[in-house]
């Protein structure tokens, strides 16, 4: 690689995310225990508005969206509408209201609201499910199906955080460093990815040069070519970056090493050093 830097931020500036929220297990645990009772699950009618319920109500508006009798909806589902749906939650059933949704006057009555009551999980449900599931046959209790689920739920957070703060990392030293970047290196790599574009649009019998704008948005997400190759040269620079930082890091001189080479080397002292500093990110 050509591509050299003045100076290259350190990596161990960048501000690391250490901590999960609670709320996110508590929201784990919850869903997966309501997996787990779903079969019992039943409908019961009930006297006030939560997010999940099935309302049925009557609306008188000026504006024609917000005028029915009798429509029935998914409170919190936004299938209907966002703002709308959340006024309603807190209301009661037979409880008129005028609400304001979008700058307009909205006169509500509810009258009906049902919901989904999910029963409280047992050894003998628990005891059920796991029955046909090998790698949980240890499993007897609700206790212990809890902490296998908080293990995992551990498992899985502590990978997201670990993938999260690499990307911080790589992202905070590509953006704080200043780069001297070989014009005719990233030359070669543009025309090499857009050599592979062509190459692929050919299976759609097209090539990139009879694209038209509304294909640059479909395929690219750009609304013009100018757009498109400012994307492709910011890609190219990030990647190409990327591939010296990786060099450095492991003790590599760039100059003597293929863009391909470096990526090769891979990025296990970031992750030693992101271990290090997360540690336990969450403590029963």
């Amino acid at each position: 690689m050509k591509t050299t830097f003045n100076t290259l931020a350190d990596y161990r500036d960048a501000k690391l995310e250490k901590e999960l929220n609670p709320a996110d297990l508590e929201h784990f645990l919850e869903k997966e225990i309501k997996y787990v009772t779903r079969k019992y699950k039943h409908q019961e009618n009930v006297n006030d508005v939560q997010k999940g319920d099935i309302v049925i109500l009557n609306s008188e508006s000026q504006f024609l969206k917000f005028h029915f009798q009798s429509l029935k909806l998914a409170v919190g589902s936004s299938l209907f509408d966002k703002d709308f749906e959340a006024a309603l939650i807190g209301l009661h059933v037979n409880e008129e209201k005028e609400l304001k949704i979008h700058d307009e006057k909205v006169k509500v009555k509810i009258l009906q609201s049902t919901r989904t009551i999910y029963p409280k999980v047992d050894n003998q449900m628990i005891e059920e499910f796991v029955s046909d599931k090998v790698e949980l046959k240890h499993i007897q209790t609700v206790n212990e199906y809890k902490a296998y689920l908080i293990e995992t739920y551990k498992q899985q957070a502590y990978e997201e955080i670990m993938n999260k703060n690499l990307y911080i990392i790589i992202d905070y030293v590509m953006t704080h460093s200043d780069w001297n970047f070989d014009e005719k290196e990233l030359d070669d790599f543009i025309q090499q990815y857009m050599e592979d574009i062509d190459e692929e649009l050919k299976n759609e019998g097209k090539t990139f040069k009879e694209l038209t704008t509304e294909d640059l948005q479909m395929y690219f997400d750009v609304k013009d070519f100018d757009e498109f190759n400012h994307m492709v040269r910011n890609m190219v620079e990030y990647t190409v970056a990327c591939g010296v930082f990786e060099a450095i890091l492991n003790d590599k001189d760039p100059k003597t090493l293929t863009l391909e080479e470096a990526e090769e080397l891979g990025w296990k002292i970031l992750e030693d050093y992101v271990k290090e500093q997360i540690g336990e990110i969450w403590k029963e």
